[in-house]
């Protein structure tokens, strides 16, 4: 605003006076100044160029330049947190009112570690597979663990064995990546048990007296296996049923299997291998029905009967003798049986013989005379 006074005036004898003015100038200005910036509040994500917000003024009257103050960044770890703050007052001395604009964002470089207190393994035969735990940890918080894994794999089929890996990954959110890690449990799976199979084994009798019986032990290496995953099995003597009375003797030998997960074979699947043989070294004794003796004048002749007994037969057997037909010399006969006998383990008898004697005489004796 301006105002201007002026001031004049003529003397009696009409002396005009130079004018004299006096002007007036001011400001009428009663509004506060406006503030306003196209910045906003809010959050800049992760390492940011973090750039001071703008801040402009205006007012009804002339305003100069806000004057923005901030005491710079402040953070609580990785988070970090600045304002500027922006006021002006007009040249009477009204106060804007102040603005603020306060950024956030995260100062993070570095990645994240995953851990596990597990570590890859074998875990045997038929386990309970338990998937493994991983943790990671961050400079700036926690975070969470993704975990993958494709499921078990069977890749070999017959040979039952499983693997499954998983694997482990993070990522902070400011896309710094953890170096991802693995783990790889393997084991067999493996609940059926193998057979056996005895047929490559010449099994049967052994004769008489033989020098030495097979053992169970010694034809171990002849056992055949099969089993419904690779790898070997052990076969054992699962039993041996051993019969040693009298002459004729035997032995079984049942031979069963274990897989390496222990799978043990069914009984029904089980092979046997049975030896026979004679145990027999007494001779057997002859003995006839009667005795070698002069059975007089024309005997019926009878042949004699001969009976054999022997330590590996019940009771006693009859035999056929051997004879060459009677023999004589005039009415003197004779005749001799012989019996010979050699049991199945050639043990031979001594021979028996028995030999009768005899007189053949239908006719009359004639009797004569030197005189009449």
């Amino acid at each position: 605003y301006t105002q201007t006074w002026t001031a004049n005036v003529s003397d009696a004898c009409g002396n005009q006076a130079e004018a004299v003015s006096v002007t007036y100038t001011w400001t009428v200005d009663t509004k506060a100044p406006v503030i306003m910036t196209d910045a906003e509040n809010g959050d800049l994500g992760c390492n940011p160029e973090v750039m001071e917000p703008m801040f402009t003024a205006e007012d009804n009257c002339e305003v100069g330049d806000p004057i923005v103050t901030t005491e710079g960044p402040s953070n609580d770890g990785c988070a970090y947190t600045q304002t500027w703050t922006a006021n002006v007052s007009d040249a009477c001395g009204n106060q804007a009112e102040a603005v603020s604009v306060t950024y956030t964002w995260t100062v993070d470089t570095e990645a994240p570690v995953i851990t596990t207190k597990n570590q890859s393994m074998d875990l045997g035969c038929n386990p309970e597979v338990i998937a493994p735990e991983f943790m990671a940890t961050d400079n700036c918080g926690s975070i969470e663990v993704e975990v993958s894994t494709e499921g078990p794999q069977n890749p070999g089929g017959w040979d039952c064995s499983y693997s499954q890996t998983w694997t482990a990954t993070a990522m902070d959110p400011c896309g710094n990546e953890a170096e991802s890690v693995s783990i790889t449990y393997t084991w067999i799976q493996d609940t059926l048990p193998p057979k056996v199979n005895c047929s490559a084994i010449e099994a049967g009798d052994l004769g008489c007296n033989p020098e030495e019986i097979p053992s169970g032990e010694s034809l171990i290496d002849l056992i055949d296996t099969d089993d419904n995953c690779l790898g070997s099995s052990e076969v054992f003597v699962y039993d041996t049923i051993l019969d040693d009375e009298g002459c004729d003797r035997s032995v079984t030998y049942i031979f069963s299997a274990i897989d390496s997960c222990g799978n043990e074979t069914y009984d029904f699947e089980r092979c046997s291998v049975t030896y026979t043989w004679t145990v027999d070294t007494e001779i057997p004794v002859i003995t006839a029905d009667s005795e070698s003796g002069d059975l007089g004048c024309n005997p019926e002749i009878v042949s004699p009967m001969f009976m054999v007994s022997d330590n590996c037969m019940d009771g006693e057997i009859g035999l056929e003798s051997e004879t060459e037909g009677p023999s004589n010399d005039g009415c003197a006969y004779t005749q001799t049986w012989t019996a010979n006998y050699t049991d199945a383990c050639g043990n031979q008898a001594e021979a028996v013989s028995v030999t009768y004697t005899w007189t053949v005489d239908t006719e009359a004796p004639v009797i004569t005379s030197d005189s009449q």
